[in-house]
This record gives C-alpha cells, structure tokens and sequence, in this order.
C-alpha cells in the first residue's frame, strides 16, 4: 500500500477527531463508506484499517466494526520488544527510563497525592513484602506502575506500561539474582517512598528511588549478558 494513501485516511480520522465527530471509544465509518468519502479502493482502505490497529490507534472486533481506542500501548511494546531483540537497546536503558518517569511522577505527585492513593500504595507494599519468589515480581512492577498512573499523565503511563511488559522477565531473573542484602534494601525502598509520599518530603522520595533503582542497575549490569 503506498504510503500516502494510509496517510489519507490517518488524516481524514485526525479531522474527525479535532471537529468532535469521532471520540473515544465511537464506531468508524465502514470500509464502503471511507472508500466512498476518501475516494480510494477497499483494499487500500482495509490495509489502512489493519496498519491503524496495529498500531493501536483502532480495534476492530469482528462482525461489529472498527472503533477508535487511542490506545498505543500494543504499539510501544511491540517496538520496546523488537528493540531489545536487536540489541538497539538493552534492561539497563530500560531500567534507566523507568527511573526517569518515576522520579518524575514522584516531582507531579509530592504534593497531589491523596491519603487514599498512599494507602494503595501502602497494602501493595505490604503485599510485596508477603510475596513468594513467583509473584514478587509481577507485584513489584505493579507498585512502580501505580506511582505512574496516580500521576494521571497518559503519556507517561502508556510509556511505563510498555517497558514493564517488555522488562518483567528481566525483573523476574534480576530478583533471583540478588542478594538478601539487596533484595531487603529494595523492599525497604518501597516503604521509603512511601513514606516520603505521606510526607510530602521530595528529598526522601528521591533518595529511595535512587537507591532502588542503582541496585537493580547493578545487578544487571554485573549480568547483562544473560539477559
């Protein structure tokens, strides 16, 4: 398919969209009727539709039609995971960017944050410390996602989310990989931050994240090749 008639209809979606005719979540024209209003063919149209939802931008459910999601997250992942097999970037670049976004949710949320959220974060944390070796790290990476969804900014979530998918397997070997030394100061990290959220006390928060995250850094840098 040339390029720019996917183009086409990208532009013809993003016109619906600004002129409030098409929203989140509302059914798309069918293939007929694009091809009538874009004047281009259905098979240009329906590899313009397939290309969209892989990129998460639609979903198309069968025997209903095709909706506008908005929801890019299949699409980051898809890209963070291809990244990583190609070697054009590694868990560490990827632990570096999930301390990046946390530090900086932690700055958006030191003084929005509710009790109510603390407390989420506060019976998660217990729930890690009460964990198994199997779930801890499905349960860890939750905590971190939640700092970043209590932030409330799309972007940032959509980003974390497709690098903790990409990374849990790592976080799974990495968590093996530590010592009880290492693996009790991680664990106390949660709770810091935590605390330092309750708080309000940004200083604590970094400190707990920094720590945290230059354990995980330096496990995995000491082994990097087995990931």
């Amino acid at each position: 398919m040339e390029s720019k008639m996917y183009e086409t209809v990208v532009e013809y979606i993003k016109e619906e969209i600004k002129q409030d005719r098409l929203r989140i979540g509302n059914k798309l024209p069918t293939e007929r009727e694009l091809s009538a209003t874009l004047d281009l063919g259905r098979n240009s149209i329906r590899e313009a539709l397939r290309t969209l939802s892989s990129l998460g931008i639609i979903e198309s459910r069968q025997g209903s039609g095709n909706y506008l999601t908005g929801d890019i997250s299949k699409f980051f992942t898809q890209s963070f995971d291809i990244l990583t097999i190609i070697n054009k970037t590694s868990p560490l670049e990827i632990s570096q960017m999930r301390r990046a976004l946390e530090v900086e949710a932690l700055r958006q949320l030191i003084e929005k944050i509710t009790p109510e959220q603390v407390e989420q974060l506060q019976v998660l944390t217990e729930q890690i410390d009460q964990q198994d070796s199997l779930d801890r790290p499905n349960a860890d990476l939750r905590f971190h996602q939640m700092i970043i969804e209590f932030c409330g900014n799309t972007m940032m979530m959509v980003t974390v989310n497709a690098l903790s998918a990409v990374f849990l397997s790592n976080v799974d070997k990495n968590l093996r990989r530590l010592t009880d030394e290492g693996r009790e100061v991680t664990h106390r990290c949660h709770h810091q931050l935590v605390y330092a959220l309750r708080e309000k006390n940004f200083e604590k928060g970094i400190d707990a994240i920094a720590t945290h995250y230059n354990i995980v850094d330096d496990s995995i840098t000491e082994n990097l090749q087995d990931f």
